[in-house]
């Protein structure tokens, strides 16, 4: 179980530096102010950087936050997938623009966090697994 806690800690950690990087970069060098939506969307980060700080403390007892975890990576997964077409639609008229873009420079970071949250959300996704194996108790239920 001590491993398991050790999992969630790691994992913690580098939520908490994804999204330090999130609030600090931009984008774009030329953004004034973000769009309202980033803005109220922008809390929503901290959620699995509390879930992960629940697992770690007992892995038992929080083992269905696992699943909002998951959830998070993949629709950051998908935000990432979106930026990039996004970006590469737009310079791909201009391919000698794009190397000396912010954007794209923004992108090599995020490919770099996409890598990351891939191997962790299997990680999880196994991790879960092993839980909820130690935790069925003779019923069959799960997560008490």
């Amino acid at each position: 179980m001590k491993k398991i806690r050790t999992v969630f800690i790691v994992i913690a950690v580098y939520e908490l530096l994804k999204i330090i990087f999130t609030l600090l970069s931009r984008p774009l060098i030329k953004i004034v102010a973000l769009p309202f939506s980033w803005y109220a969307a922008a809390p929503l980060l901290i959620l699995p950087f509390l879930a992960l700080i629940l697992l770690a403390a007992d892995p038992i007892k929080y083992c269905e936050y696992c699943f909002l975890i998951i959830l998070s990576k993949i629709i950051f997964l998908l935000s990432v997938l979106y930026y990039i077409v996004d970006t590469l639609s737009v310079y791909i008229q201009n391919f000698a623009e794009i190397k000396a873009s912010a954007s794209f420079q923004f992108l090599i970071f995020l490919l770099i966090f996409f890598l990351f949250d891939v191997i962790l959300s299997i990680v999880i996704s196994l991790t879960e697994r092993k839980i909820k194996s130690i935790n069925l108790d003779s019923e069959g239920s799960v997560c008490k």
